[in-house]
């Protein structure tokens, strides 16, 4: 186990307290698709830690925001919290009905997204999807449906590895 996540066990962090075999996995998995479609450092490193806030409140302390970005870099620190707290339902219309692009929370909070975050955001989504299909996360049709619907609104944002990815595991 990395050091970072140790540092993030000692700040009682997401799901990190429960790190096993197959959570490492995953996620060095969904750090490593990353990798292999060219994402850079930032994004790569957001894939290994994006559970950093999973299962805290929604409200999260900014003092522990401060924390973990001490130990993932700000960048790495928006990214995940920013996914953290990401209400997909919502951006997906936007982007769909081609609004201007809001960033939607689960804390009722709007905020412009930027172009480049939210490029960020749909690729790491993607990454997660990959990796669990490719470890086998075994899905309903219903579930294949949904994202197929995300992922075809979304390919705009996403590389054309991803691009290419998803085709070969949802289209």
């Amino acid at each position: 186990m990395d050091v970072k996540f140790r540092q993030l066990i000692e700040l009682g962090a997401g799901k990190f307290e429960h790190v096993d075999a197959a959570l490492i996995e995953h996620l060095e998995g969904t750090r490593c698709t990353l990798k292999s479609w060219s994402a850079n450092e930032t994004l790569q490193d957001a894939g290994l830690y994006y559970l950093a806030y999973y299962g805290q409140d929604s409200s999260y302390d900014t003092k522990q925001r401060v924390s973990v970005a001490n130990v993932l870099g700000e960048n790495v620190e928006q990214l995940i919290y920013y996914y953290f707290c990401c209400d997909f339902t919502p951006l997906l219309e936007q982007i769909d009905q081609q609004r201007a692009n809001l960033y939607h929370n689960f804390i009722s909070e709007k905020e412009p997204l930027s172009l480049d975050m939210l490029k960020a955001l749909c690729e790491l989504d993607a990454a997660i999807f990959v990796d669990r299909a490719l470890h086998g996360t075994k899905r309903t049709v219903q579930q294949n449906k949904i994202l197929q619907t995300k992922f075809k609104i979304t390919q705009q944002f996403l590389s054309l590895a991803a691009k290419r990815k998803l085709n070969q595991h949802f289209f």
